[in-house]
């Protein structure tokens, strides 16, 4: 008896405990907007680039390249981070379903 009472109270805490994962959940997905936003920064400084010169040497058009490729990491490192932070978030805590509408989850964790 008293051992299944610790026992459902320890599953109780257990469950409980995997709301932690909103800490990284939240910092991936502020960490992609900021990824999206550096890559977007890179591939306009880039385009400015290509505005305002003339490529008569190899190395500055070699240098608007990389500077565009640099861009691309940047959104490709953000989207990496956006599904790292989706996929913990629909793993751990709940489900996320958009046909469901807001506050239709069929999990919803907030309100146990």
């Amino acid at each position: 008896m008293a051992a299944r009472w610790i026992e459902r109270r320890f599953e109780r805490l257990i469950w409980k405990f995997r709301l932690i994962n909103i800490v990284p959940v939240v910092l991936s997905l502020l960490g992609s907007v900021g990824c999206f936003v550096i890559g977007a920064i890179e591939v306009i400084n880039a385009f400015l680039v290509i505005m305002r010169l003339s490529f008569t040497t190899k190395s500055v058009a070699a240098k608007t390249i990389a500077q565009m490729v640099g861009g691309v990491d940047y959104f490709v490192i953000g989207i990496a981070l956006l599904i790292f932070g989706y996929g913990i978030y629909e793993l751990v805590i709940s489900d996320l379903d958009p046909r469901l509408g807001v506050g239709k989850s069929s999990t919803s964790t907030f309100s146990r």
